[in-house]
């Protein structure tokens, strides 16, 4: 029985409980406790879109990478000569990012709604132009502060 099914039962059982008292609970109470024991299943639940970050394209230097928002589609738009997974440990981007807006839409969503895409480049310059144009394509839904300019 998961977590979200026993506060179901817990409710549940509270509600008889409290009826039988003839006590009633308001609808309001009854939707915070629901509301409560639906946050405590999320705790619980896998992402089940993350990648495994094992795979060799993490682990490849010279890369240019997004990270995409899968509920609003904007995009983070990075570059690294170290490999994905040596830029964030593991893979883990969620724990080392410092763009606000990134984060906040991080802590709305869950990391589970975020893609991660790597584009592999032969040296600096490719990936540079890369990087640029990537964020100049994506302008308008990007979580990148600086303009195309600004990044060469």
């Amino acid at each position: 029985m998961s977590s979200l099914e026993d506060a179901l039962l817990r409710i549940d059982a509270i509600s008889e409980n409290t009826e039988k008292k003839g006590i009633d609970i308001s609808e309001r109470t009854v939707l915070e406790l629901i509301k409560h024991a639906h946050v405590e299943f999320i705790k619980e639940q896998r992402p089940i879109s993350m990648p495994d970050f094992t795979e060799p394209r993490f682990n490849t230097p010279m890369v240019v990478y997004t990270i995409q928002n899968t509920q609003n589609r904007k995009v983070y738009i990075g570059k690294t000569s170290k490999s994905f997974c040596e830029r964030y440990p593991k893979g883990f981007w969620w724990v080392k990012t410092h763009n606000k807006d990134l984060l906040y839409d991080l802590q709305k969503y869950g990391y589970a709604n975020f893609n991660v895409n790597v584009y592999f480049c032969d040296d600096k310059e490719q990936m540079d132009s890369y990087e640029a144009s990537l964020i100049s394509m994506n302008w308008a839904l990007r979580y990148n502060r600086k303009p195309e300019s600004e990044v060469k």
